[in-house]
């Protein structure tokens, strides 16, 4: 499996060339790579098509940023240490892709047309 960053760098695009490709705009590209975001499944159905693998070989991770703790001072009473496994700063968290039966792919399509065009009305 490789990453979308390695998958486009192996070819020699930029983000802006493969945003064109997907359909995307080039910040997404960028949030995907950073682990910011993920693609949707018909998004990641353009990358595997763009890049010639199937989705399943395409790694996807998010990276999950939790807020720093302010500093205890001496003498003030402190929260409970957090439990052990919990993400911290930073963390990379690996995010799996499902693939959802066709019915329910078409119907998150729908969705996500239905909310396109409610913003765009805006």
């Amino acid at each position: 499996m490789q990453t979308v960053r390695d998958l486009r760098e192996g070819r020699n695009w930029t983000q802006l060339e493969l945003a064109v490709k997907v359909g995307v705009t080039p910040t997404t590209v960028y949030n995907w790579e950073a682990g910011r975001s993920v693609p949707k499944v018909e998004q990641l159905r353009k990358l595997a098509e763009a890049f010639g693998v199937r989705m399943d070989d395409i790694q996807v991770e998010r990276t999950v940023k939790v807020p720093r703790k302010p500093e205890r001072r001496q003498g003030q009473p402190g929260r409970e240490p957090e439990p052990e496994g919990k993400p911290r700063r930073h963390d990379t968290v690996r995010w799996e892709p499902t693939f959802l039966p066709e019915a329910q792919r078409q119907q998150d399509q729908d969705q996500d047309q239905d909310q396109d065009q409610d913003q765009d009305q805006d």
